[in-house]
């Protein structure tokens, strides 16, 4: 019995570390091979700062954020449209940022959402 648990613990713990993050630190998207990470306020300049890590085999060309505020509605929204050559590489990553002014005060209680897009826009 007791080497049945300690094969549960060990199947857990070795789990957690191939998948490498902690849900609570990753932000999915509208692409579930592409989701935000590393998420942070910079009040000193109100941006978000953030990576957004593409695991697709798709370019991504632009970067959505909605604000939504306590009772689910969305209150503000920013994009970041990647230019030509300023694509996110498939299988590759992208550090970034958004304005969001006031972002420390809103973090508390409001919630981001992050969309992607793959379609190149001319």
């Amino acid at each position: 019995m007791h080497k049945k648990l300690l094969l549960v613990h060990c199947f857990l713990f070795c789990s957690s570390l191939v998948a490498g993050e902690s849900s609570s630190n990753i932000i999915q998207t509208n692409h579930p091979d592409v989701y935000l990470k590393n998420i942070k306020c910079d009040d000193t300049n109100s941006r978000i700062t953030f990576n957004v890590v593409n695991k697709s085999d798709k370019h991504v060309w632009q970067i959505n954020m909605v604000l939504i505020d306590p009772s689910g509605d969305p209150i503000a929204q920013e994009k970041l449209s990647l230019k030509y050559g300023y694509y996110i590489n498939p299988q590759s990553g992208y550090a970034g940022s958004i304005y969001l002014k006031n972002c420390k005060a809103l973090e508390l209680t409001h919630k981001l959402s992050f969309t992607v897009d793959k379609t190149r826009y001319p």
